[in-house]
């Protein structure tokens, strides 16, 4: 548990020293998750057949009385008006996220520049005791491989700013909607995604460090092999030194299956989750709604349609959350060298 906050915790110190882009980007995210989260949120009262304000005694009351200024109470003047609406919202959805997509890899590109250039400035001022303990495969690894897993996390946070906006929104929706429901909701599709899927996300971290760990010597053994090479063939090593590489090419291969094979458990199991869920939610609606009349499944779709949207998002936010605790030791490993003793000049 303590790993996983700390995990968290770099990476949102990675994020603060780029504010200026973060909150751009996250600005951005709120008005494209807002848009979204409405133009959804105007489908119910189409969803009703009727002309009652759906949002009525709710934060959402100023939706009925929007749409009631173009529409009246005519009902399909009401869908004319409410279609309008949903593709102006979705057409602002549209054009915000192509910014923040644009912004977000205009600065996974810049982290990915500031690190690599941090390091080499490190190769240009370390101290020379120091540097002769490092390999120059580890070298290698901080300056092209690290700096670029870092700009992933950063890009991968910045496009899931939008999808836990939504989530939030669509809970406050579906809350409107029926708030024992969508208490419901938060334990089957939250709770539930995020014990189920625990013990996957600690293999996948566990084997990322590995693979973290065995790509420092691979690629201390390659560089080392090929700088040598010379010497290696006149000294007639050269078949142990190739069996070397093999037996170490041939664990890292081994860690990398499982890394892969656990990775695509993430998707049957959540698939298994959201359809459990929503079996138990329907088994739910028969107490929640069979007070209110016979035809109570009518009343559970704009709740279901909500649930649906709301489904990527939990699985992106989560796929976040596995991404992060996986692979904060390339930020952890790279601030580590960054912080190496200089050279006093």
């Amino acid at each position: 548990m303590k790993k996983r906050f700390y995990s968290y915790f770099l990476s949102l110190k990675l994020l603060f020293d780029y504010k200026t882009e973060t909150f751009t980007i996250l600005f951005l995210s709120v008005i494209s998750a807002t848009a979204g989260g409405l133009s959804i949120g105007l489908l119910i009262p189409i969803l009703e057949a009727d002309s009652r304000p759906i949002f009525e005694d709710t934060p959402f009351k100023y939706l009925d009385d929007f749409i009631k200024i173009y529409s009246g109470n005519n009902f399909n003047d009401r869908v004319l008006s409410v279609s309008v609406l949903i593709i102006l919202l979705s057409s602002i959805e549209l054009i915000m996220s192509l910014l923040n997509g644009s912004i977000s890899s205009k600065t996974e590109t810049k982290i990915r520049k500031d690190f690599t250039y941090k390091s080499l400035e490190k190769l240009e001022n370390i101290d020379y005791s120091v540097f002769r303990n490092q390999t120059s495969g580890k070298l290698f690894t901080y300056i092209i491989v690290d700096p670029n897993v870092v700009g992933r996390i950063a890009k991968k946070i910045f496009i899931t700013f939008q999808p836990l906006i939504l989530l939030i929104i669509y809970l406050i929706v579906m809350y409107a909607v029926s708030p024992l429901m969508t208490v419901l909701s938060i334990l089957f599709f939250v709770l539930i995604a995020i014990i189920s899927t625990s013990r996957i996300s600690k293999n996948i971290a566990n084997s990322q460090k590995v693979i973290a760990n065995d790509l420092f010597k691979i690629n201390s053994e390659v560089q080392e092999t090929l700088d040598n090479f010379k010497n290696i063939v006149s000294h007639g090593i050269l078949k142990e030194q190739i069996k070397r590489l093999h037996l170490l090419f041939e664990d890292f291969f081994k860690v990398n299956y499982k890394l892969q094979r656990d990775s695509m458990f993430l998707i049957p199991v959540n698939n298994f989750v959201n359809s459990f869920g929503i079996a138990t939610l329907l088994i739910a609606g028969t107490f929640v709604f069979r007070d209110q009349d016979n035809n109570w499944t009518a009343l559970l779709i704009p709740f279901l349609i909500l649930l649906f949207k709301l489904l990527p998002a939990i699985s992106q936010v989560n796929s976040l959350r596995v991404y992060i605790e996986s692979n904060f030791v390339y930020i952890e490993r790279i601030k580590n060298f960054l912080s190496l003793k200089h050279l006093l000049i």
